[in-house]
């Protein structure tokens, strides 16, 4: 389950970003994970509500935003939401396709009290 040490990344990437003395005071975490990510949603925060616990982010919970996953077609240029992989062209057919976004997985913002 990679989901668990994905969200001890998070819990370090917080720890990093944010002085000691205000560990305490954190209440929220941004994420953008994109739709190609390969992350469970559920299985990433099951697995931050349970390490929170013996964290001084105890307080804190995760707001995650999707992010839809888009293609571009190498064949003809059309841009168009890329649904899961090997998805050909809506247009042309082409499975020539560059994936522009939908893989990431990133830290966007953290609120402290």
């Amino acid at each position: 389950m990679h989901e668990l040490s994905l969200a001890q990344s998070i819990l370090s990437i917080v720890q990093q970003a944010i002085p000691p003395q205000q560990h305490e005071r954190v209440r929220t975490i941004y994420l953008q994970i994109g739709t190609l990510s390969g992350i469970e949603i559920d299985a990433l925060t099951f697995s931050f509500d349970i390490i929170k616990e013996s964290s001084p982010f105890a307080l804190a919970s995760l707001d995650i935003e999707i992010i839809e996953a888009q293609g571009k077609c190498n064949g003809c240029g059309t841009l168009f939401t890329y649904e899961t992989y090997g998805t050909p062209c809506p247009r042309c057919g082409s499975f020539s396709i560059e994936i522009i976004r939908g893989k990431e997985m990133r830290v966007s913002g953290i609120d402290v009290d």
